[in-house]
């Protein structure tokens, strides 16, 4: 009797070994290229001293939000790997690739920008985001699963970015005693400041009570171990140099803690730095010193292998108010650490600093080791991070203009037009 042959009938979808592996291949690709390309951009910023910030809420290190950010990346890619296994010629794709184009900049663009700046950015790429899980949802449920976790952090940011920004950045008359918090970006990454030599006589920085018919007011935030703030005091120095004589300028330097926990003696730049990237710093030095060169100094920060605690310095400085050569004395500080490469928690160090600038030796060390004196200090640091002030050096124009960062030359000269176009 005849046998006949099992009928065998394929299931449509039923994937084959093949294209089982094809999948997956597929799968490996979309997931990596996110975070190649964001390694791609990461290697060229690092040339230019740029080092990305990442989110980290609740006093988490910063590692933990590099994690984050990079597990967020690889499932933008996985969700895009979605959508072409769903529908291969969905427009939805082209959505999915903007923004994982914006995910990738957003740690590099965010360093410079105050509370205000970083939550309009995020506001916008939730936007982006929100657009895009509505057209991926409407092809692949798993993609739009995988987008879930992504959207509730962009959504997340500005809110913690909102509650800190005070109504005007000034400085606040009452201060309490907590701990900053400070910025990821806490050693090279928000570009910085420090004031020539030889600005023209006729130019006073300091008016205490002058009567002249137009007076502009500027805070300064910064801090001496910051070398971009050595930049940024450079450029609006030179900037404010150039204001016609009818314009009197008062600039009031004030206390910014990168990290208030440095002991006396000092940490290894080099060994804080390849601990807290895992790469050799001198990148990241000569890209500060490119930026410097810029403004007319010649820094070399592979030559100050170390970061004091600056609580002393910050206390100088602020007690130099009343000599009116307060701004001078904050320069004259940041050039002693970074330019002569000296130790700046030295009592005799900041001593002498402080004689070439009217103080009595005796009244300057007193004044150094006063706890009291001290401890007001870091409440205006303490302040100032409340305030939300993420990083330094940061710049107040007439109590009404925050500009963040050590901008370009221009970009001063506007901030000055702009607000004695108002006086």
């Amino acid at each position: 009797m005849a046998t006949t042959a099992p009928l065998v009938i394929a299931r449509p979808g039923t994937p084959t070994s093949a294209s089982n592996r094809h999948a997956v291949l597929a799968w490996f690709i979309c997931t990596g290229l996110p975070l190649g390309l964001f390694g791609l951009v990461n290697l060229g910023t690092e040339r230019l001293g740029i080092l990305p910030l990442f989110f980290a809420p609740f006093g988490l290190p910063g590692w933990i939000g590099a994690i984050v950010h990079l597990a967020q990346l690889a499932l933008l890619g996985s969700a895009y790997w979605a959508v072409t296994q769903s529908a291969a010629r969905s427009p939805a794709r082209f959505w999915l690739v903007a923004l994982i184009l914006g995910y990738v900049a957003l740690p590099f663009v965010t360093p410079p920008l105050d509370s205000l700046q970083l939550s309009l950015v995020c506001s916008a790429l939730f936007l982006l985001a929100l657009a895009t899980i509505s057209r991926v949802g409407s092809v692949s449920n798993l993609a739009a699963w995988l987008m879930a976790p992504m959207l509730a952090i962009i959504g997340l940011v500005p809110s913690w970015a909102l509650p800190s920004l005070p109504p005007m950045h000034r400085p606040s008359r009452s201060c309490r005693a907590t701990t900053p918090r400070l910025p990821a970006d806490s050693y090279l990454q928000v570009p910085s400041c420090h004031a020539p030599p030889g600005l023209p006589s006729g130019r006073r920085f300091f008016v205490s009570e002058c009567m002249m018919a137009k007076l502009l007011k500027i805070d300064v935030f910064t801090d001496v171990v910051c070398p971009w703030c050595l930049v940024g005091s450079a450029r609006l120095d030179q900037a404010l140099a150039s204001l016609p004589d009818d314009i009197e300028v008062e600039i009031e330097n004030h206390p910014f803690y990168l990290d208030p926990t440095v002991p006396p003696e000092g940490v290894d730049v080099g060994a804080m730095l390849r601990e807290k990237y895992g790469r050799d710093p001198a990148a990241l030095w000569r890209g500060g010193g490119s930026e410097a060169q810029k403004a007319g100094i010649t820094l070399d920060l592979s030559r100050q292998p170390r970061m004091f605690n600056t609580a002393k310095a910050h206390t100088l400085t602020r007690l130099s108010k009343a000599n009116g050569n307060q701004h001078d004395l904050a320069n004259a500080i940041a050039e002693a650490y970074f330019l002569q490469h000296q130790q700046i928690n030295d009592d005799n160090v900041l001593a002498d600093i402080a004689v070439e600038h009217g103080w009595d030796r005796g009244d300057a060390m007193d004044a150094i080791n006063d706890e009291t004196e001290l401890d007001i200090t870091a409440q205006l640091a303490t302040s100032a991070a409340q305030q939300g002030i993420r990083g330094v050096p940061f710049f107040v124009f007439g109590e009404k203009y925050a500009l963040s960062g050590a901008q370009p030359d221009e970009v001063f000269a506007q901030a000055l037009d702009k607000t004695i176009s108002e006086l």
